[in-house]
Formats: structure tokens, C-alpha cells, sequence
């Protein structure tokens, strides 16, 4: 049987067009339906499972042992691992816990080496400047020649010819006032205007006219408060040498006083009651001849009295210290006549 001529049948080229792959000299095949994108799949993790679409699941619960969970222990120089192994550290104990000594010009570490300082003292701090002219030099070391012009420049003598400020082998300076606009001014009043040398001039008017007028109404209210004080004085004058001839009695003008409203006058102590010190104001008129402020306890006894010999208004401060814990009476007397008596109270 002779077998047909099938010369390089194996040599054949495949070729895809869109979604048909051909073989040279044969068929074609369509591979349309093996093209369902199987690579184009989700992979989804539900709780332990991890799923891929169109596909299975895997249980991963097994694997999820939390091994990173773990908790270290040190037992002398035993290092453990919860649910592992151990592992016994080199002896380094305390390894910081050391001493530094230094003997001679070696330092040395507690438990470790030394070392020799010996190179580094050298003591090249420890050296002597010296001048010698202009010279200035350093033990062990160099030399350096100073300018001319830096030898004793501080000692120095100021001088002072009329404005002229001067210095010993320096400057001069003017000290005369060129300046116009400095503060070296002088202000002048004329009239109402107030003006300043080399500057600018202010209408006072409208400020004077009111304090003028101010002054003049003051004035005048003074003028009138005068001219009844000396017709009270007369009047004062009058009374008393009416009832002096009809009657026969002096009447001093300090009683007098007392019928109009100069009178003197007892206040209450404040703080009241009070437990460090307390004062009392009081008020006594100018025609006052004697006065004084008298303290008593509840039974009359008298504890203390204090000449008052200041006129108008004043003050007595009493300290706690003059008093026991109690209740007390105190009295302005004036020229032997009683003229107002307060209670205060003393506490701890």
C-alpha cells in the first residue's frame, strides 16, 4: 500500500482572528464560547470564609488562631512566650548600675577597663599674659605688637571752650542749641492768647471767661456769706448785751453758738461691736473752751477719759487692749456740760 505524501505535515502555522483560531492548510475552530472572562472574578471575606465568585469557599477558621495575641514573661534571666518556647538571656544585670573612678591619671569603669589621661593634661590653660610696651604675650605661646593708637586710649582728658565739647587726641562737638524745634522753648501769655516760641499760638478765651466767671460768682457767694456772718455776729453782740442789762447774766457766746446750728456733736463708734479697735467721731465748734470723751461700764464705773483739744471735725481710736468683753457707755462733755452719751460693744 502506498501511503500518500504527507511532506512536513507538523509544520503547520496557527493564526486567531477576532474569535477563530485557523491552522494553515486545515480548519478553523471558533472559541467563542470559551470566552467567559473567568479571570474577571470577586473575591469576598464572610466571617471565616473567603469566596470567590462563580466559585468555592474556603473555611479559614482553623487558621485564625490569633498567635499574635501573646504576652511576654522574664523570669530571673528566662524570657517566655505564652503558649511558646523560652529562651534563657545572657547574665547582663544591671550593666548600667557602674562606677567611674579616677586614680592618678587613669579613669577607670566599676567592672570594665581604663583609661590613661595622662596625654590629655597638658594644663594648657594654666598660662600667664604679660605686656611689655606694646608687646602682649602668652606663656608657651606667641607674641603680638599692639597699634600705636590702642596704648592707654581711655586715659583721656575732656575739655569744655564756651560750646565746644572737646576730647584729649579725638573730636570736638558742638554743644550750642541749633535747633529751633528742640525743646529748649519759651511760652508766653497775652491777653487770652498763650503762644509758644517757634510754634503755634492758643485762644484761651472761652476757658478763662468760664473760670472767671466761676471765680466771680464764687466771689460774690463769698462776699454774701461774709456780710451775714458779721450781721449774726451783731445780732450775737446785740443779744448778749440785751440779756446782760435786763437780766444781769452773762450769756457766753459759745452757749449762744449752740441755739444756731454750730453745736457739737457725738457719733456713734464704728466698727460697733467690735473685737481689735473701734473709733469715735466727733465734731466740737472753734468757741469751745474744754472737751473730752468719757468711757463708763453699765454700773457707772468710769473706765477712762480723753481730753479732746481738737476743733471741727476728729476722731478718738481705741484699742481693744483698754477693754475687757463687755458693754460700755461713752459721753462728750463739753465745757462741764454733758452733751450726748453712745453705747459700743466690746466682743472677743
Amino acid at each position: 500500500m502506498t501511503l500518500p505524501t504527507f511532506t512536513d505535515t507538523d509544520d503547520q502555522t496557527l493564526s486567531i482572528i477576532s474569535n477563530t483560531l485557523a491552522i494553515d492548510g486545515g480548519n478553523s475552530v471558533s472559541l467563542a464560547p470559551y470566552l467567559d472572562n473567568t479571570d474577571a472574578q470577586n473575591i469576598l471575606l464572610s466571617n471565616d470564609s473567603l469566596i470567590i465568585s462563580g466559585g468555592n469557599k474556603i473555611d479559614f477558621s482553623s487558621f485564625k488562631d490569633n498567635t499574635d495575641s501573646q504576652n511576654l514573661s522574664i523570669s530571673g534571666n528566662t524570657l517566655s512566650i505564652a503558649n511558646g518556647n523560652s529562651v534563657t538571656l545572657p547574665t547582663f544585670t544591671d550593666t548600667d548600675d557602674q562606677t567611674l573612678s579616677l586614680a592618678n591619671d587613669s579613669i577607670a569603669i566599676d567592672g570594665g577597663n581604663k583609661i590613661d589621661l595622662s596625654s590629655f593634661k597638658d594644663n594648657t590653660d594654666s598660662q600667664t599674659l604679660s605686656i611689655s610696651g606694646s608687646t602682649i604675650s602668652i606663656l608657651g605661646g606667641n607674641s603680638i605688637t599692639l597699634p600705636a593708637n590702642t596704648v592707654n586710649t581711655d586715659n583721656q582728658n575732656l575739655g569744655l571752650n564756651g560750646d565746644t565739647l572737646s576730647i584729649q587726641n579725638g573730636n570736638n562737638v558742638l554743644l550750642s542749641d541749633q535747633d529751633s524745634t528742640n525743646e529748649i522753648q519759651t511760652l508766653a501769655l497775652s491777653g487770652t492768647t498763650l503762644s509758644i516760641s517757634n510754634g503755634n499760638n492758643v485762644d484761651l478765651s472761652t476757658l478763662l471767661v468760664g473760670l472767671q466767671n466761676q471765680i466771680n460768682n464764687l466771689t460774690a457767694r463769698l462776699d454774701s456769706v461774709t456780710n451775714r456772718l458779721d450781721s449774726v455776729s451783731n445780732k450775737l453782740d446785740t443779744v448778749a448785751t440785751t440779756l446782760d442789762s435786763c437780766c444781769g447774766t452773762s450769756v457766753s457766746l459759745v452757749e449762744i453758738d449752740w441755739m444756731n446750728d454750730d453745736k457739737p456733736h457725738l457719733h456713734q463708734n464704728a466698727p460697733n461691736p467690735f473685737d481689735e479697735f473701734t473709733s469715735i467721731g466727733y465734731y466740737i465748734p472753734l468757741r469751745v473752751e474744754r472737751a473730752e470723751i468719757s468711757i463708763y461700764t453699765l454700773s457707772g464705773v468710769l473706765v477712762r477719759t480723753f481730753p479732746i483739744t481738737h476743733k471741727g471735725n476728729g476722731t478718738l481710736s481705741l484699742p481693744m487692749s483698754l477693754f475687757a468683753r463687755g458693754t460700755y457707755i461713752y459721753n462728750l462733755v463739753v465745757d462741764g456740760r454733758q452733751i450726748d452719751s453712745k453705747k459700743m460693744i466690746m466682743t472677743d
